[in-house]
């Protein structure tokens, strides 16, 4: 339904909106990369007609919840400024990293040696369902329509720019179709092929604990400092991201809460003037908690180096668990953290039984090899992904990619206006092949880039003499 539609009341939240039989640019998917597009290029062109699909009923899980400067940017230009944002998510002042080694027991300051590139710019760690259902009501009160429940057989007939849904009508007629979908690569799977860099690859395993910030934590600087913390080994590294839950929250209260932030910078009122974090969460029923999504990233070609943690019963822990507890267990900086110092407490399936407790992600590193086409675009992780190190999923690969595609779209649907709006003419063709051929170009360019960094980074941070 439309956004404000429903805050007037001129219709039913409850009833079943119908999905329009045409629009200016259909997206798949509801996650941040699609929302940032829509928004951006609702935005730049305000008379676009802008249709998001997505299967999910809600908001939901997804991993990627450290920000930096880009996304902040976005969000402030777009959505909400800064002490609006931290009404809803936990404070972050950039990355900071630390060395570790096996036969250091945390003692040793030369065992646990200290970088920090963060600094000066704050940003927000995100709970991802919280943080998409907030940019959802900004694209809906911008006019963006945002269908949930929507399964996408996607593109069936992509060369005609139809994108077949359900209910009735059972396609919608667009103009330019972006395939924000991720890891399922709805559109960009069935038009080309996964790659995966030259050289090492990288494997993800994590999970979420609730965190005892009172406990005190002396061999790692600044442990309690608001930054996604990195401890770094030779194998890999580790990441420790504090974050806002809501997850205990009813659907309706949370957006409630977000609309109500919403209104209030509508209405101009001075941060200042803001409600506290406790004074929403009374007004609204929400609940919230201090969690942190704790993580090991270890390269592909040494993922066996780590003998069975003894306290884990391998026979029937999934090879999540296993890995996990093997990584932590190898390090004793890790094993005092996580085991021994009180400070976290494992939260079991957390976000949901169907998800489970320990999180996994295979051969991080790839990139598609064809990432738009005449009238389509990839954005966010559809077109690729290097590691975590850095934050560049939300930051360094989704935004640019969805601020780029926005502006070629306008581009693009601007020439189809000028030639009649028919969507065809050569002109309009010829716009449309050239801004498929920049989008690709600098998408590959920045992965490559993107990689790069990784590689030296990861190099670096491994070992101070480096």
């Amino acid at each position: 339904h439309d956004f404000n539609d429903v805050l007037a009341g001129k219709v039913d939240p409850r009833a079943t909106p119908a999905v329009p039989a045409n629009a200016d640019v259909v997206v798949a998917g509801a996650g941040m990369a699609s929302l940032i597009y829509a928004i951006e290029l609702k935005k730049a062109r305000p008379e676009t007609s802008i249709v998001i699909i997505e299967k999910s009923s809600q908001p939901s899980y997804k991993i990627g919840e450290s920000s930096l400067a880009p996304l902040l940017n976005f969000l402030h230009s777009h959505v909400l400024p800064g002490p609006y944002l931290f009404r809803l998510f936990a404070l972050k002042d950039g990355l900071d990293f630390a060395l570790i080694d096996r036969e250091s027991d945390g003692a040793d300051a030369a065992a646990a040696r200290y970088f920090d590139i963060g600094g000066v710019v704050h940003s927000i760690q995100m709970e991802r369902p919280v943080a998409e259902m907030l940019l959802v009501m900004r694209a809906q009160q911008l006019g963006v329509k945002v269908f949930f429940g929507v399964a996408v057989p996607l593109f069936a007939a992509r060369s005609k720019q139809q994108v077949a849904v359900p209910p009735v009508p059972t396609e919608i007629k667009a103009k330019v179709v972006a395939d924000g979908t991720g890891l399922v690569r709805a559109l960009v799977g069935k038009e080309s092929t996964t790659k995966s860099f030259e050289g090492v690859n990288f494997h993800a395993y994590w999970a979420y604990f609730e965190e005892d910030v009172f406990k005190e934590e002396h061999a790692i600087r600044d442990w309690h400092y608001p930054t996604t913390t990195h401890l770094c080994f030779k194998e890999g590294w580790s990441w420790w991201i504090r974050l806002l839950s809501w997850r205990s929250t009813p659907t309706e209260n949370m957006m409630d809460c977000i609309n109500y932030l919403l209104q209030m910078h509508e209405a101009n009122i001075e941060p200042a003037n803001l409600p506290t974090i406790q004074t929403l969460s009374s007004t609204f029923r929400c609940t919230w908690k201090r969690i942190a999504s704790i993580g090991f990233v270890v390269r592909n070609d040494m993922q066996d180096a780590f003998p069975p943690a003894p306290f884990v019963d391998n026979n029937h822990a999934g090879d999540g668990e296993k890995r996990f507890w093997a990584i932590a267990h190898a390090y004793p900086h890790l094993t005092r953290i996580l085991r021994d110092s009180g400070r976290y407490t494992l939260l079991h399936d957390y976000y949901g039984a169907t998800r489970g407790t320990y999180f996994s992600r295979k051969n991080m590193s790839y990139y598609q090899d064809v990432v738009a086409g005449a009238g389509w675009f990839a954005l966010g992780i559809a077109v690729g992904f290097t590691t975590p190190l850095i934050s560049p999923g939300l930051n360094a690969i989704c935004i640019p990619t969805a601020s780029l595609a926005a502006s070629l779209t306008a581009r693009q649907l601007g020439a189809v206006a000028e030639g009649g709006g028919s969507g065809g003419g050569d002109a309009a063709d010829a716009v449309a092949a050239a801004a498929a051929a920049e989008y690709a170009t600098t998408v590959a360019r920045q992965l490559q880039t993107l990689r790069e960094a990784d590689l030296l980074l990861y190099n670096i941070f491994r070992h101070p003499r480096l």
